[in-house]
């Protein structure tokens, strides 16, 4: 049998034929009625779509009534939807249709749903047979169609007859209910499915146009969408990305007389949008379009595709901030190296470059008083000069202190810290520290550089005469705390807004915070600094990324 509604023959006694419910071998006694409501029965056991069923129905009941000598057989009969609940529009009518017929029918079907003789005005006689269907109240009955067939002048069916049609149209209502929940069925399972498939291959992040044409292609398998249409949001305007079908297409491309207002209805009751939420603001927007009304279930799992989009969208936006971070943190981790070498450089080129030129010099001199025979002289000036050479390898010491403290990896942290100590030139420093030697190489690192680069800017420019380091382990973290009783930090502050104001206080905060630490820095005119640094035990180089 044709499936596609669009093409369904108008000679309803075709279809009746096609379908195989044809009577011509009974004599449709009024026992024979029984015995065609059954076969009725039987035939419509095949997957039949609503309105298939429904014809079928209009053929078997017209070819009783004209069999038993009640019809006219001039007329066609025909049928009509009345309320929507058997998956077609309300007005949704076969070929012959009389919506007067109909609308008289309705009324009288309104007080008992029964067959009955409506007479039209200027028009035929009909017998009107409702299609009985389920009411939104507990064991409610109504009509939710009907099958009209023209009755002979001056006929009027007799009982049994009667009773013979309202059998067929209780058969043919409970298919037409059966087929309406085997296609929701059906429907709700391809929306499941794509479902699936958009959550399936949205698992690894994407960007947000290629998530929403994932979700787009997946809904293009449901053949119960007229169409869809994924947008995205950007400055307050919408944005095509994709879609498929047109969601503004007719529900039904069957013959029908709907009103505007019915047929915007049964738009409305198929048509969802499904917001795409990201960080509590909509970024982007799904509308799809069903050919039938969808339940609270299918709406469900449809939101779930906007909640699959949206979560690897924000995965992609993690992901790509993470990234950002990444090369951010790697970035500042050259420029504080490139920074320390310039340091070291420029130590070298002003300290110890200097010294030995000037040594190079001396020792010249000396040469030439020797030659001179001028040995006091030149014994003097050697003398110098060895004093030079010793005060070079002090520099060259504190700067191989600077660039990888021996000590540190040879006796441990504790021991690198008083030594550290004991090298601030005019500075008398007070080293308390007792951490444990297994907090591994990074953190050993870490610390040993923010004293020591502490130090460093107190012996340079607090013109301090002492010093206070105390280093302690917490129940959590590791507190640094160092003091001084110079000329203060005048402006000191925490936080982001201090950096800049000394490359040593930006690599000691930078060194912090990528163990997931805090550092700040405070003091006033006159009343020394204070400089304090927190290192969660849990922390990692990353920490901070």
């Amino acid at each position: 049998m044709e499936k596609n509604a669009s093409k369904l023959p108008a000679d309803l006694t075709v279809l009746a034929d096609e379908s195989s419910v044809a009577f011509d071998a009974l004599a449709l006694s009024d026992d024979d009625l029984f015995t065609a409501a059954a076969q009725l029965n039987e035939q419509l056991l095949l997957e039949l779509a609503p309105e298939e069923s429904l014809i079928a129905g209009i053929g078997t009941a017209a070819r009783i009534v004209d069999v038993r000598g009640f019809a006219e057989p001039a007329a066609p009969a025909w049928g009509w939807v009345l309320e929507p609940v058997f998956d077609l529009p309300i007005g949704w009518s076969t070929p012959g249709a009389d919506p007067e017929g109909a609308a008289l029918a309705r009324a009288s079907f309104e007080r008992d749903v029964l067959p009955t003789v409506v007479s039209i005005p200027d028009a035929e006689t009909i017998l009107a047979i409702p299609i009985p269907a389920r009411g939104e109240r507990e064991g409610e009955q109504i009509a939710g169609a009907m099958v009209a067939v023209p009755l002979a002048a001056d006929m009027t069916p007799d009982a049994n007859t009667l009773i013979g049609s309202a059998t067929i149209a209780a058969i043919v209502g409970m298919q037409m209910e059966n087929a309406v929940r085997a296609r929701a069925a059906a429907r709700a399972l391809q929306f499941a499915q794509a479902a699936a498939r958009t959550q399936r291959s949205l698992v690894e992040p994407r960007d947000r146009a290629s998530a929403l044409c994932e979700a787009i292609d997946a809904l293009g398998d449901c053949d119960a969408l007229l169409g869809a249409r994924a947008v995205e949001i950007v400055d307050g305007e919408e944005r095509m990305v994709k879609e498929f079908g047109n969601i503004d297409a007719p529900l039904d491309s069957l013959s029908t007389v709907a009103d505007e207002s019915q047929i915007q209805a049964a738009r409305a009751a198929g048509r969802i949008s499904l917001p795409v939420v990201i960080d509590s603001v909509p970024q982007a927007e799904i509308t799809i379009q069903s050919r039938l009304p969808l339940g609270e279930v299918e709406n469900d799992t449809l939101n779930s595709i906007a909640s699959a989009v949206a979560g690897t969208v924000a995965r992609f936006r993690a992901s790509a901030t993470i990234e950002s971070l990444r090369r951010s943190a790697t970035r500042r981790l050259v420029e504080a190296q490139e920074r320390e070498r310039s340091m070291v450089a420029a130590d070298i080129h002003d300290g110890v470059l200097q010294q030995l030129g000037a040594t190079a010099i001396r020792l010249e001199l000396a040469q030439s008083r020797v030659e001179q025979q001028d040995f006091s002289t030149a014994s003097a000036i050697i003398a110098d000069g060895a004093n030079e050479i010793r005060s070079c390898a002090r520099e060259l010491r504190a700067l191989l202190m600077e660039l990888r403290p021996q000590v540190l990896d040879d006796n441990g942290l504790n021991a690198a810290l008083n030594e550290l100590g004991r090298h601030v030139e005019g500075v008398v420093v007070d080293v308390r520290s007792d951490v444990p030697d297994n907090l591994g190489n990074e953190f050993s690192i870490t610390i040993f550089r923010i004293v020591q680069e502490a130090l460093t800017n107190i012996q340079k420019h607090a013109h301090a005469a002492h010093a206070h380091v105390d280093v302690r382990v917490t129940e959590d973290s590791i507190q640094i705390d160092i003091t001084d009783d110079g000329v203060g930090y005048e402006g000191a502050v925490t936080g982001p807004s201090a950096e800049g104001s000394h490359l040593g206080l930006l690599g000691m905060r930078e060194r912090a915070q990528m163990f997931g630490g805090r550092f700040s820095i405070s003091g006033a005119s006159g009343g020394g600094t204070e400089i304090h640094a927190t290192l969660p035990l849990d922390g990692s180089p990353e920490a901070g990324v």
